[in-house]
């Protein structure tokens, strides 16, 4: 049975309507802007991330990293997980990265928290002059 004026996707979300009810039909996610005007680029939070992302796997290819991840969870403290932009192993030393185009109240504070709790040095890279992005600041935590 074909309905005039109607396509396949159109079809089949009726379909899904009558079989399983409303809530059946996948709704589209609405394109909110976020709150720091970041625009998500093929698959990271932002431009920025995606550019750091593609310097990474330039260095990945000529072998001065290895192992390079995408947001991996680490606690820190016994309530608090953070998700760091990217891991990645250098010289044998893992090392973790954020990328920042704006420093908010909650990144200060998972800041502190990696300076006490955290598993390896973290850099943090920003843009720097001329757009280029830099490492602004190192964050090696403390001998407990």
């Amino acid at each position: 049975m074909t309905m005039r004026g109607w396509n396949r996707e159109v079809i089949e979300a009726y379909r899904l309507k009558q079989r399983f009810g409303p809530w059946a039909i996948p709704q589209p996610r609405p394109d909110k802007p976020s709150k720091y005007k970041a625009i998500r680029t093929r698959g990271y939070a932002s431009r920025i991330e995606a550019e750091r992302a593609d310097q990474l796997a330039l260095l990945e290819r000529a072998g001065a990293i290895s192992n390079v991840t995408y947001n991996k969870s680490v606690q820190l403290g016994p309530d608090r997980k953070y998700k760091p932009d990217f891991r990645y192993v250098q010289n044998g030393q893992t090392i973790w990265e954020e990328v920042k185009g704006v420093e908010t109240d909650r990144y200060r504070d998972n800041k502190k928290l990696w300076r006490k709790y955290g598993p390896g040095l973290l850099r943090i890279v920003k843009r720097g002059t001329g757009g280029r992005l830099v490492v602004t600041e190192e964050i090696v935590p403390e001998k407990s």
